[in-house]
């Protein structure tokens, strides 16, 4: 996998960096001969509607013609604490996975997600990763 091919990013989860003192994050691969983004959200698909509207934002300032969000979830709640366990470990260990993984391979999963489209009007594919994970994360939850 070379520099030009692809870009990783760990970020809070768009507009939960501000209404939260501990954020969600996020792993993001962004897949530039595709001009495709893909955002692994470690919950799961998102139910916050300006998760939706931040991506639609970062579509209108970018060159990014398609987006890809997992709906794979690999957090837990805690049973004694109902809180999640720490997404940051989790967004680190799939940048980890993600850079030993040929785009090709992750181009071709992509491939077979599912094209929606949320109330906010944010066009996507929504996609299992869960094929790409090792076996001890990919059943995790």
């Amino acid at each position: 996998m070379t520099n030009q091919e692809v870009a990783l990013f760990i970020a809070p989860e768009p507009n939960e960096a501000t209404s939260t003192p501990k954020p969600n994050y996020i792993f993001g691969m962004l897949l530039r001969r595709q001009k495709a983004l893909l955002i692994v959200n470690p919950n799961g698909e998102s139910q916050d509607p300006n998760f939706y509207e931040a991506i639609k934002s970062i579509l209108r300032l970018t060159q990014i013609e398609k987006v890809y969000l997992s709906s794979t979830c690999l957090q837990m709640n805690d049973d004694d604490t109902d809180k999640l366990a720490s997404s940051g470990p989790l967004a680190t260990q799939l940048m980890h996975i993600f850079t030993t993984i040929k785009p090709a391979l992750i181009t071709q999963e992509l491939h077979r997600g599912v094209e929606k489209n949320h109330s906010t009007g944010l066009n996507y594919t929504e996609v299992n990763i869960t094929p790409l994970l090792p076996k001890d994360l990919a059943e995790l939850p």
